[in-house]
């Protein structure tokens, strides 16, 4: 019998300093669930779990980063550092939509609802229709207290590397364009 080869966990590519640099969903993944640990040690959140939240009569659903036991409490964690730009505004904007839809069904008008943000810088550029929508929404957007410092140099190192990635794309495009 052969032996079943073992799957490589996609590790990021080599920063210039020849550092791995990790992928940055895995790392935002990982600060997710550090954040909602933490948080499950608070009281009042020790029933915090995953699960899906059943939304119209089609079969859809719609799953928060956390929900508490009798839906007093969903959690959702925005897991970047920085100010946010261009599609990073929409990922917020999009989490504030997806509470204020789940307040909307039977059961979860009470339902509160809080935003983390791992980075001051984040929280703080959330402005004007956003965060009058969350407001409006009743959704709270707070800073994540407790964040272990090397899993933000992570989060930073996987960022560099997207960033990266994406301005080589740029680069190798126009690139292309030229030849034409």
């Amino acid at each position: 019998m052969a032996k079943k080869q073992k799957k490589k966990k996609h590790q990021g590519k080599k920063s210039k300093k020849g550092r791995k640099r990790p992928s940055l969903s895995n790392v935002q993944r990982e600060a997710e669930r550090c954040v909602l640990e933490s948080l499950k040690e608070t009281p009042g959140y020790k029933s915090l779990e995953r699960r899906s939240v059943p939304i119209g009569d089609d079969g859809a659903h719609l799953t928060p980063g956390g929900l508490t036991q009798a839906n007093r409490r969903m959690i959702g964690v925005y897991a970047r550092t920085g100010s946010l730009h261009g599609a990073h505004g929409r990922e917020v904007a999009a989490e504030i939509l997806k509470f204020a839809t789940i307040r909307q069904q039977p059961g979860f008008e009470n339902t509160r609802g809080e935003l983390y943000f791992i980075d001051q810088e984040a929280l703080a550029s959330v402005r004007d229709w956003q965060r009058e929508a969350a407001n409006r929404f009743g959704i709270e957007l707070k800073l994540a207290e407790e964040f272990p410092g090397s899993l933000r140099e992570n989060l930073l190192l996987a960022q560099e590397a997207q960033a990266d990635d994406s301005k080589a794309k740029v680069k190798k495009g126009k690139k292309k364009k030229k030849k034409k």
